[in-house]
């Protein structure tokens, strides 16, 4: 800055006019990239002053203006920029048009119209700076990097892929030859090779070119100490994740993009702008609607403050402003956003880009919502044409522009116009003229987009045919839905998070619930019975998917031969994977490296995966494997005689109910909507009184198991929920209506023993799983005695930025005295109070057949990976690595091989519902984690009656009963014995067992010993009676 004014003070001086522009040319870029943009363009203004000194035709005027339009573009000021490259050009001379100066004009020139969307006119411009700088520099100087820089994007946004990565590959080939490896510019051409290969959807490539720009601005920023260049690295891995829809991924690098930008501009500053906005649509897609809310207004009101003449930065905000209203069901205000978005667009000349088109498709969604179908046709018929000129043919993104105009007809009803154009999204894909009579679905691309697709698709087929489709297209429907299920194994590799696993699980469920009915209703109305097993084929494969290919795993694992074989070399990958998750998490998502290596390790993971898939290994396929048990074998695996599993499947409008037994296999259907009031009603439970409790309880009873009572074989029920029913214990439901107290009432559980599973057949793959656990129990409660909560507070002190939460919660006497009980009945391990720490569970955990905590835990039904257990905390020199605290996301990542986990907190086994997969609890992540059974709290229990109950459990189970069967003995004691006030439902239905019930492997049931020995001894005194009967009678 001082060199730049004192070079213009010694020209003005010398009057020299030409040098005197040119040092304030290069001064605007000083101001450009220390002070921002209104300040260069101060700047910019007063080199064009300057210039106007000079004769018409000289190139110190075109070096101003060109600046000048420069900036203007950068600012989004496209008509004033159109008037400085007017004058600039004008300002060439004659004889002096190669040069360096008319090239760098005809370069930005190009980026005017490419940010236009002008794609010929900017190819013109970018050519002709081209040949310029061809001449002066020679094919292969470092000079032409700038030019072919621009090719490149202009290709790419025009959707001349080919050409684009020709030149793309051309500025790589160009850098490698005079740059190092490590130079911070090779970052930036990294990265334009990955925006490439993402449009083309080529993401092995992309993600290779992505590692490399991160290796290269990271080392840039640790030499440097500017996180520029490593922020945009970030923030563009950021975009990639979240268009592979790996949505997780993408905010975890958008938080770090945003904290490396708040190091370069602050907290309250425009340069943060795009940061907050980006990281926020990563939360939106997250469903975290109130964080995403909260930075869209603090970037909006950012934008405003600072830099509210920019207009196209103001439309882009707005525009996802709006997505997130329309997320939230507002479309009045969604609408309002859009077009205020649009408007601004309009008003400064930018039409056709990426950024207009999807505001115009967000619109047309909202006024088809609303019913406006021919403004919403519009909208999206526009942009379908600006896609197909702007995309290749087969391009996903132009798929699903046919499916929005698809989705308009079927909100509108007009089921004939709505199914052609389903027909178009497919053959866009496909490239066929006609959709084949076979299953087209196989040669479909692998994109989450495609359940969406036939989703639409399914639903114009149900819906359009009412009040009920004719008998082909229930089996065109049924023959989609299964042949998806060969798809989604395909698809399954694809995916990269636990996260993207439950969102695709999410999308794809609609797809079996429309399956379920439809075969439901060949069954009913066309008299094809056997479409019913299809009807709960369909049901299993909506339900467990992460649970499911959890238990794959478990059993392909145990193929491995020795750590060369290619099982364990999986196993090892994805514990190492799950590791790096895990400390990446336990920083609170603040160390970069342990994200990169997590990340580099995730896509060395998935071209392992990759290679492993090309050797048609039949072993390997199985862990991508999901289809579902047949009846036969989930009789022969989990029924005998007086065993029944009834599995409940909730759809839009129904509650489908199966039942099966050793002799039967039922299905019933009915609607929805009173049932959801009724579970609604119980899930205010400890606020009931008997009438208001029976209210609801018995008329449950009467819908979801009276009418199946004929069918049950024995006492003992399996129950599969779904939906709103995971938010109720069955054993609570009152099987008539007499007004009585809560202590003699009808509970179910007088009746029936019932235990819980996800689905049918993760329940049996799990089975197949060999338990190698030689050690009996692992018992902790750490009880937070006044004495550790006074050492907690002490800690303060001298760390007051670690969590104050161990300081606030209640002492647990009960759990403590549970755990000491427990421990006497089985030979295992105790450690309680301060001795009941994280490290110890962790480290110890994988050898025990029982798992024991009892503690205090906090649900995140916002974040279901960061629920958490509370244990105890460790010693200052040792709390690095254990916080006191145990999360959802590091149990996901444990082996355990436990037969039976008890969780005796509270929530444990509540938590966030996601469709296809059910409640993702911290009772889920020990299922996930291999515990083949769990105990867990289905609300804020009671610790006093929870640990009374639990003692009772520990002593039945160790006499060999089986687990269901040791809980309800221990519940029907406990409420033999309770005053009125204690037999409320609220205090003993909140434990309830889902998984495995059969009894601990090496426990014997005392019961069957003593019926055996009062036999052998009934046999004894038989046989010596008869022996002295001989002797005497032969005497």
């Amino acid at each position: 800055m001082i060199y730049s004014s004192l070079a213009i003070q010694d020209f003005t001086q010398k009057n020299q006019q030409d040098s005197v522009v040119i040092a304030y040319v290069h001064q605007t870029d000083i101001f450009w990239e220390t002070e921002g943009d209104h300040q260069a363009i101060k700047i910019a203004n007063t080199a064009i002053i300057e210039s106007q000194k000079l004769p018409q035709k000289n190139l110190a005027r075109v070096a101003a203006n060109n600046k000048k339009g420069q900036l203007l573009v950068h600012m989004a000021k496209t008509e004033e920029a159109k008037l400085s490259f007017q004058e600039a050009e004008s300002s060439i001379p004659p004889n002096d048009s190669i040069n360096g100066t008319v090239a760098s004009l005809y370069n930005n020139i190009s980026w005017m119209f490419l940010n236009l969307n002008l794609f010929k006119e900017a190819l013109d411009y970018a050519v002709r700076s081209l040949e310029i700088q061809l001449e002066l520099y020679g094919p292969d100087a470092r000079q032409l990097m700038g030019v072919y820089q621009s090719l490149g994007l202009i290709a790419n946004g025009a959707g001349w892929f080919e050409e684009a990565e020709k030149y793309s590959l051309k500025l790589y080939n160009i850098a490698t030859a005079n740059l190092p490896p490590s130079h911070p510019t090779m970052g930036l051409v990294h990265n334009q090779l990955v925006i490439i290969y993402e449009s083309m959807s080529r993401y092995t490539k992309a993600l290779f070119h992505l590692k490399a720009m991160i290796e290269v601005t990271q080392k840039a920023y640790e030499e440097s100490g500017n996180p520029h260049f490593l922020a945009i690295a970030y923030n563009n891995t950021g975009f990639l994740y979240h268009s592979l829809g790996e949505n997780s991924l993408a905010e975890a690098y958008f938080e770090k993009a945003l904290r490396l930008h708040q190091v370069n501009y602050g907290d309250q500053e425009l340069g943060i702008v795009q940061p907050l906005a980006h990281l926020a649509e990563a939360k939106r897609s997250l469903e975290k609607f109130e964080e995403a809310d909260s930075l869209f207004t603090k970037a909006y009101l950012l934008q405003t403050k600072f830099d509210n003449e920019n207009i196209k930065g103001l439309a882009d905000l707005e525009s996802q402003i709006g997505e997130l209203h329309e997320d939230r069901q507002n479309f009045s205000k969604a609408e309002k956003w859009y077009v205020q978005a649009l408007n601004r667009y309009q008003k400064i000349g930018v039409t056709g880009t990426t950024m207009v088109d999807e505001t115009k498709t967000s619109l047309g969604k909202t006024y088809a919502k609303q019913g406006r179908t021919d403004e919403a046709l519009k909208l999206h018929e526009e942009v379908l044409d600006s896609y197909r000129k702007k995309y290749q043919k087969g391009s996903l993104y132009i798929a699903g522009k046919w499916n929005r105009i698809s989705e308009t007809y079927r909100i509108a009803e007009d089921w004939e116009k709505a199914l052609a154009y389903s027909d178009s999204t497919f053959l866009e894909l496909l490239q066929l003229p006609t959709l084949p009579n076979s299953n087209w679905t196989e040669d479909l691309p692998i994109s989450t987009s495609i359940a969406e697709f036939l989703s639409n698709r399914i639903t114009i087929l149900e819906r359009g045919f009412n009040p009920v489709p004719q008998k082909e297209i229930l089996e065109t429907i049924v023959d989609l839905v299964r042949n998806y299920e060969g798809y989604l194994e395909r698809s399954i590799p694809a995916l990269r998070s636990q996260s993207s696993v439950v969102e695709l699980a999410k999308k794809q469920k609609k797809l079996y619930q429309a399956g379920m009915n439809s075969a439901w209703l060949l069954a009913e109305q066309y008299g094809k019975i056997e479409y019913l097993e299809t009807a709960f084929e369909f049901a299993e494969m909506g339900k467990g998917l992460l649970l499911r290919l959890a238990s794959n795993n478990l059993m392909v694992d145990e193929y491995a031969i020795d750590e060369n074989d290619q099982h364990a070399k999986d196993r090892n990958w994805r514990g190492k994977i799950g590791g790096l998750n895990a400390l990446y998490l336990n920083t609170g998502g603040t160390n970069d490296t342990l994200l990169n290596e997590l990340t580099q390790a995730i896509e060395s993971y998935r071209e392992f995966q990759d290679s492993l898939l090309q050797l048609s290994d039949p072993q390997w396929k199985e862990r991508f494997n999901l289809k579902p048990f047949s009846i036969s074998e989930i009789r022969k695996q989990l029924l005998h005689k007086d065993k029944t599993l009834i599995e409940y499947a909730v759809t839009e409008d129904y509650i489908y109910t199966f039942l099966i037994s050793s002799a039967d296999f039922k299905v019933f259907r009915q609607d929805r909507k009173p049932v959801s009031g009724q579970v609604a009603v119980l899930q205010n439970l400890a606020n009931l009184d008997v009438s208001e409790f029976l209210s609801a309880s018995f008329p449950l009873y009467q819908k979801l198991i009276e009418p199946l009572e004929p069918f049950i074989k024995g006492n003992q029920l399996i129950i599969i929920p779904d939906g709103e029913l995971f938010g109720i214990n069955l054993e609570i439901l009152n099987t008539d209506n007499q007004p009585n107290e809560f202590s003699s009432l009808n509970y179910l559980i007088r009746k029936f023993e019932i235990s819980y599973l996800l689905s049918a057949s993760s329940a049996i793959q799990q089975r197949r799983t060999h338990y190698r656990t030689t050690k009996s129990g692992l018992f902790f409660a750490p009880g937070f005695t006044p004495g550790m909560k006074e050492t907690y507070q002490a800690r303060l002190l001298t760390k007051p930025e670690e969590d104050p939460i161990h300081t606030q919660l209640i002492r647990q006497p009960f759990s403590l005295k549970a755990a000491k009980e427990a421990v006497r009945m089985f030979d295992g391990e105790i450690f309680l109070e301060e001795q009941a720490q994280e490290n110890r569970f962790v480290n110890e955990a994988s050898v025990y057949r029982i798992l024991h905590l009892g503690t205090h835990a906090e649900v995140n039904n916002q974040s279901p990976l960061q629920s958490r257990l509370f244990l105890a905390k460790p010693s200052l020199q040792d709390s690095v690595q254990d916080d006191g605290i145990l999360h959802a996301f590091e149990i996901y990542n444990m082996r355990l091989e436990a037969e039976l986990a008890v969780l005796s907190a509270c929530n444990t086994g509540s938590g966030k519902f996601q469709e296809g997969e059910g409640i993702i609890s911290l009772a889920h992540s020990f299922l996930y984690a291999g515990s083949a059974s769990v105990v867990m709290s289905m609300w804020a229990i009671d610790e006093k009656a929870s640990a009374e109950i639990l003692t009772s459990f520990y002593s039945n189970l160790s006499k060999g009963m089986a687990k269901n069967t040791s809980l309800r003995e221990a519940k029907l004691q406990f409420l033999d014995g309770a005053p009125d006030e204690l037999a409320h439902p609220y205090f003993w239905g909140g434990l309830g067992l889902i998984g495995d019930p059969a009894p601990i492997s090496g426990q014997s049931d005392n019961r069957i010993l003593l019926l055996l020995g009062l036999f052998v001894f009934g046999v004894l005194i038989f046989f010596l009676r008869f022996r002295f009967f001989k002797k005497t009678k032969y005497s």
